[in-house]
């Protein structure tokens, strides 16, 4: 069981990097035109899946924070394939988007992110590890 300051949860299932931003050049009815930007599907039910997995976690740990609180982020990628897929950052990316509002209110309010990618063709998953960490801690 994790200490009181930390919250783990495992999504099971490969993982999904962030996928890049995509944009579409729509009209109004007037037939003014605007860029619509959008998130792949893939990356949004992904983030969902986390933040669902999250949130489960959360209620049984009675997990809380407060404003005040500053937090550390760990992530360990484990996907079936090497060298096909996301980087680091875009895993860690997605697994932030997804938690904000449940591990934290923002992932403005992490200090320090952790980010490892293996490969593990039996079992891929995300583990994750949110940890309380005092303010204006100094490293």
């Amino acid at each position: 069981m994790a200490p009181a300051d930390e919250l783990w949860f495992r999504v099971d299932g490969e993982p999904v990097p962030k996928g890049r931003a995509r944009a579409r050049l729509s009209t109004t009815r007037t037939g003014r035109p605007f860029m619509h930007h959008f998130t792949p599907l893939e990356t949004v039910r992904y983030e969902r899946k986390v933040r669902e997995v999250c949130q489960l976690h959360a209620n049984v740990r009675s997990w809380v924070w407060t404003p005040s609180d500053r937090f550390e982020v760990s992530v360990l990628v484990f996907r079936t394939h090497e060298g096909r897929g996301g980087d680091a950052d875009n895993y860690l990316k997605t697994v932030l988007d997804g938690i904000n509002g449940v591990a934290f209110r923002d992932d403005r309010y992490v200090r320090r992110v952790e980010t490892d990618v293996y490969q593990d063709a039996t079992c891929p998953r995300i583990e994750v590890r949110v940890r309380k960490v005092g303010v204006g801690r100094q490293r």
